[in-house]
């Protein structure tokens, strides 16, 4: 692959492939770095390699630079599905989630009646539906700690009904 490298260096598949080899081996940062030098070079498409340096950033507990990322890639080519939905995922698991409710509206209206869409969207309906009861048991909470006739009574009624949620 090295040789390949050195004799091609205007080919970007020969830094994919290495990259490719660097993930496989659980180097991730030498896999950006072979995936940042594949994409400085004209003629390759992203769908060819961002997935796996998606995958490197977030071994790396690099999500926001993942995020960003995929993002440039998405906001190239909205319509990408795949790309598009696992950015929006991603975004919700970093609680962006207006961005990724944009995202899966977007791909809605581009591709109406796509599984791959539907479902996705579905999946981020149920984790906002948990999120809004969260919301409001911790606005119970409050208002049931705010009436309470000391400062202990309250703190406790919080403890004991969190602890059970």
């Amino acid at each position: 692959v090295e040789a390949f490298v050195q004799a091609h260096p205007d080919d970007p598949e020969g830094p994919v492939f290495r990259g490719e080899i660097e993930r496989s081996r659980g180097r991730h940062a030498d896999a950006v770095k072979w995936f940042d030098r594949a994409a400085a070079l004209p003629g390759l498409e992203p769908d060819t390699y961002i997935s796996s340096m998606v995958d490197c950033l977030l071994e790396l507990d690099r999500s926001e630079e993942a995020i960003d990322r995929l993002g440039e890639v998405v906001d190239a080519d909205p319509s990408a599905v795949d790309m598009t939905i696992r950015l929006a995922r991603l975004e919700a698991e970093q609680d962006r989630y207006e961005s990724a409710i944009e995202r899966l509206e977007f791909l809605q209206q581009y591709r109406p009646g796509d599984p791959a869409v539907r479902k996705a969207i579905n999946e981020l309906d149920d984790v906002m539906k948990v999120i809004d009861r969260s919301t409001l048991i911790a606005v119970l909470l409050f208002m049931s700690a705010c009436g309470g006739s000391s400062k202990e009574e309250p703190a406790a009624t919080v403890d004991a009904t969190t602890s059970s949620i």
